[in-house]
């Protein structure tokens, strides 16, 4: 019985983790793009003023 409570914690745990995984995953599995006309784009994680991070989009222009 303890087997079986253990297990749908775990399970439980297992799921909330790769939902959340999921969310994110998206955006980030694949980092650059091309907009056209040589021009590129990518997310940076940046520090923020307050302490914390963020993902931020930057374009350049290739050589």
């Amino acid at each position: 019985m303890q087997h079986t409570r253990l297990f749908r914690r775990l399970s439980l745990a297992l799921v909330a983790g790769l939902l959340a995984v999921g969310a994110t995953l998206p955006a980030m599995a694949k980092s650059t793009f091309s907009q056209g006309h040589g021009v590129k784009c990518h997310w940076v994680l940046t520090d923020q003023p307050d302490g914390t991070q963020a993902y931020i989009w930057v374009c350049y222009r290739g050589v």
